[in-house]
């Protein structure tokens, strides 16, 4: 069986899914790579494609004290926003928990299936 030169490096330590790691690696960090290629050699004409870019920036503090002052309460409204939502979501989970729990006990089953495992099953092809 021929494989590529550095998954031969992982069968030979025994990692047979080295791979999968290294295809997944090199999809992660093609945005990095676009982005080192731009620092190394930066564009020296105007881009075709930022000719309709104009976005004026918009100064809203008046001072150096002001403006950390607003980042931060750009910063915890963010937070809070994250938190509502997977507080949100996590009552979504557990209510189809519930109602899941409700149909399997009309029926009499002793051992419940939960959301979970039901999307541990639906997921599960991918992971491999």
């Amino acid at each position: 069986m021929r494989t590529g030169f550095y998954a031969g490096f992982g069968l030979a330590s025994g990692h047979a899914d080295l791979a999968g790691h290294l295809l997944a690696a090199s999809v992660i960090s093609a945005s990095a790579t676009t982005m080192f290629a731009e620092i190394l050699l930066p564009e020296t004409q105007v881009s075709e494609t930022a000719t309709g870019a104009l976005v004026p920036i918009v100064r809203t503090a008046r001072n150096s004290i002001e403006a950390p002052c607003d980042r931060a309460r750009d910063g915890m409204k963010l937070a809070i926003n994250v938190l509502g939502t997977l507080i949100g979501f996590v009552a979504l989970v557990e209510m189809t928990n519930g109602l899941l729990g409700a149909v399997q006990a009309g029926f009499g089953k002793a051992q419940q299936v939960k959301f979970e495992q039901i999307s541990a099953w639906i997921n599960a092809p991918f992971t491999r």
